[in-house]
């Protein structure tokens, strides 16, 4: 049975997009990620894991993936050189430099201790889910998802403190929308699509933030 759920988790991950960077074949009903094995118990923890799982399956919520919906501008909102996309939020944001080089030159000296070629693709894959290189031993998860995941919550906190200074300020927990441009049936609890909606004044609430456009007085 278990071999069954696996079999078709793993036919149906594959024909999506977004899994690109999961390593479907270590996929299991029985084992969790490398990541969540390698991290503790702590909420701190688990928030920067979670944070870097939604990069690596594609719901970090980027201006890219809103405009296929909306039909917004795809630009990146902090530097305004190419489309937001989780490549370039982890690779080549200029604004995101300073986070991404606390951890990228670290996650390079484990990586080619393997002989894995230093490229783009590389660096990107090594950050999401470093299980897909059959060269890396399962010794070496840990270390790997220890600067990943610090990585990837690194640039998105950075990424929210820029949004905060631009004048849109977040605030927690609160589910139910408060007002909102667009039917309820289309906005159902995505991560950064509201973003391209925003009007001044306009104010929408979400499962995980609450953001405001207005002035930070």
């Amino acid at each position: 049975m278990n071999s069954l759920w696996t079999s078709q988790l793993q036919q149906e991950a594959s024909t999506k997009t977004s899994l690109q960077f999961l390593n479907l074949a270590d996929c299991s009903t029985r084992s969790p990620h490398a990541c969540w094995a390698s991290i503790g118990a702590s909420a701190g923890e688990v928030q920067r894991a979670n944070t870097k799982i939604k990069f690596t399956v594609g719901t970090y919520w980027t201006m890219s993936n809103a405009h296929k919906i909306f039909k917004c501008d795809p630009i990146c909102w902090l530097c305004y050189k190419e489309p937001e996309t989780v490549s370039h939020i982890v690779l080549v944001c200029p604004t995101l430099h300073e986070p991404r080089s606390r951890f990228v030159p670290e996650l390079r000296s484990v990586v080619e201790e393997h002989n894995i070629p230093w490229t783009a693709d590389n660096i990107l894959q090594a950050a999401l889910d470093a299980t897909k290189f059959s060269q890396i031993p399962s010794t070496s998860y840990p270390s790997i998802e220890s600067i990943s995941v610090r990585l990837c919550f690194a640039v998105h906190s950075t990424w929210a403190y820029h949004l905060a200074r631009a004048g849109y300020t977040f605030n927690a927990l609160i589910v139910k929308p408060l007002s909102t441009n667009v039917g309820r049936s289309q906005m159902p609890f995505y991560g950064k699509c509201f973003l391209c909606l925003l009007n001044t004044n306009t104010t929408f609430s979400l499962p995980t933030l609450e953001l405001v456009k207005g002035n930070n007085n």
